[in-house]
């Protein structure tokens, strides 16, 4: 007969516990993911960083490494926003608290034209087009 398998969690013994908000803090951390969560925080400062006008017509959709991701309701306003991406982005990098960022993309917003009739789908019937 074998005597039984005695399991003590990994923890030496006298070791005082550790909080487990510290032990994910020391793996977020470790594996580099701290400053990503960082980052994210940034799709929630777009509107304060940019203001209410730019916000309007944007949404920062997502952050990929050091890129911003944003949306643009419209090509004209995608055409403005590409040419003012270095105060943007100063602005962005001028933030406490926050990594800074090595970039951002401007991309067209999902759906028909993005919300910009002059991108209306070509392949759509003539008499189901607005504007």
């Amino acid at each position: 007969m074998t005597s039984p398998v005695r399991v003590t969690g990994g923890r030496r013994r006298n070791a005082r516990p550790v909080p487990v908000s510290q032990v994910l803090d020391d793996y977020l951390r470790a594996s580099g993911l701290d400053e990503a969560l960082e980052r994210t925080g940034l799709l929630d400062d777009w509107a304060a960083v940019v203001g209410d006008r730019i916000a309007a017509v944007t949404r920062a959709a997502e952050v990929r490494g050091d890129t911003l991701i944003v949306e643009v309701d419209s090509s004209a306003w995608l055409n403005e926003l590409t040419m003012m991406r270095n105060t943007i982005l100063g602005r962005i990098n001028k933030l406490p608290d926050r990594p800074s960022l090595g970039r951002i993309r401007f991309r067209l917003a999902p759906g028909p034209g993005g919300g910009d009739p002059a991108n209306t789908d070509v392949n759509q019937p003539l008499e189901g087009r607005h504007g």
